[in-house]
């Protein structure tokens, strides 16, 4: 009986990975072959991203529009931002201070350039990522940030006259319920999209890593995983105690392989605010939490910045625990994870940032455009999974401050 308990509670998460198990199969045997199933894949990844942006702004303009008083967002807000900071700076030190010791990249070389790789029109200009010059803008993923902003301020706004708008935040709470619903609805797709996602990726890039590089793909994929197997677990022990680790292990699998089978921190949104609900984080947590941490917080993006610094330094030659060198690299990640936001071209903005802060020579890029490509997946997945620990974290703190409160008014 505790066998079907256990198979039922993790039965969406089983079919999932036996979706990209088989896909990942598929793509072995087939090659590039497999491309011939992206149209599957596209389906699947598109309705993900079709409903991710309705999702972002009605979860968090009913979650600030429900909230009690405006000190309860200040609180909020406080403890977000702190947990961020704190679980990514951790992160880069944690993933820094292993990538560098053991240097899977030593003896790589500079290669040849055959091909010219165009990045020149990526650009990291932060405000360009916070506004937008035309309202119809928003409403695209590739601006989230911009979108969780203007989120912010209907929320606030629509607080400010709740008493004179009650039938609006009545019908934005419905609908939240319908876009949840749809969610549900899409991810039952998962296991035959993200299969034919990764029998593509498989067959596309499955033999071009050798020597030093495919060290650095089996170390970044296995120290991704053994991450967030002891990480996760150990953050939300500091947040929530017993209780947020068993919460943790119990949910952080769908999210988790949602976000290896999509490479797209959005598209791992709607699926962590559904966890989030099931884990029973507080909505007012759960649905500002998840959005902002979509772009804000990346551990897997530190994870990024420190691998690229580590190969960049084993191609030139040059000392990766360097003290300069070494905290350069923490600064810059923390900085490029949580100004990219969750982009298309995220990825490239990080290797600019890097190589415009260290100087680092362009004809790197090709490798580390193929490094990047590599390591998405778990990557991605760290930063969708860390954003489960951060909300049990936040929530808890949160409740704590409530409970207290609570106490006093009693004595």
């Amino acid at each position: 009986m505790k066998a079907k308990s256990i198979i039922k509670s993790y039965w969406d998460s089983i079919l999932l990975i036996i979706g990209m198990v088989a896909g990942g199969i598929i793509g072995v045997i087939w090659g590039p072959g497999a491309s011939a199933l992206t149209p599957i894949a596209d389906v699947f990844l598109n309705l993900m991203f079709c409903i991710v942006v309705p999702l972002v702004y009605v979860s968090i303009v009913t979650s600030i529009a429900n909230l009690k008083s405006g000190k309860e967002m200040s609180k909020l807000m406080v403890s977000m931002f702190a947990v961020f900071i704190i679980t990514q700076l951790i992160a880069a030190l944690l993933s820094g201070g292993i990538i560098g010791i053991l240097e899977p990249a030593r003896g790589a070389i500079l290669p040849s350039v055959t091909e010219e790789v165009e990045v020149s029109d990526v650009s990291f200009n932060i405000l360009s990522q916070v506004t937008v010059g035309d309202f119809s803008l928003l409403w695209s993923r590739g601006s989230l940030l911009a979108l969780v902003i203007f989120a912010l301020l209907s929320g606030v706004a629509l607080r400010a006259v709740a008493d004179k708008a009650p039938y609006v935040i009545t019908g934005l709470n419905q609908l939240n319920q319908v876009i949840m619903k749809m969610v549900a609805y899409i991810m039952k797709l998962g296991p035959i999209g993200l299969g034919a996602y990764f029998a593509a990726m498989i067959g596309q890039f499955g033999g071009s890593v050798s020597g030093p590089m495919a060290k650095m793909v089996i170390v970044t994929w296995i120290y991704a995983f053994i991450y967030m197997f002891t990480v996760g677990p150990l953050f939300s022990w500091i947040g929530a105690g017993k209780r947020g680790v068993s919460q943790y292990l119990k949910f952080f699998l769908r999210p988790a392989v949602t976000a290896l089978g999509t490479c797209s921190s959005a598209a791992g949104v709607p699926v962590n605010i559904q966890v989030g609900k099931e884990m029973g984080i507080s909505d007012d947590v759960n649905s500002v939490v998840m959005p902002l941490g979509c772009n804000l917080h990346k551990e897997g993006a530190c994870l990024i910045v420190m691998i690229t610094i580590s190969l960049e330094c084993s191609l030139l030659g040059l000392n990766f625990f360097d003290p300069k060198m070494f905290m350069t690299a923490v600064a810059a990640a923390l900085i490029g994870s949580m100004i990219t936001g969750a982009i298309p071209t995220g990825g490239n903005v990080i290797i600019m940032l890097v190589i415009s802060m260290f100087g680092f020579p362009a004809e790197t890029i090709p490798l580390i455009i193929l490094l990047h490509t590599l390591v998405d997946g778990p990557t991605t997945m760290l930063n969708v999974v860390g954003d489960l620990s951060s909300a049990l974290t936040i929530d808890n703190r949160l409740q704590s401050s409530r409970t207290k409160l609570q106490v006093k008014g009693t004595d």
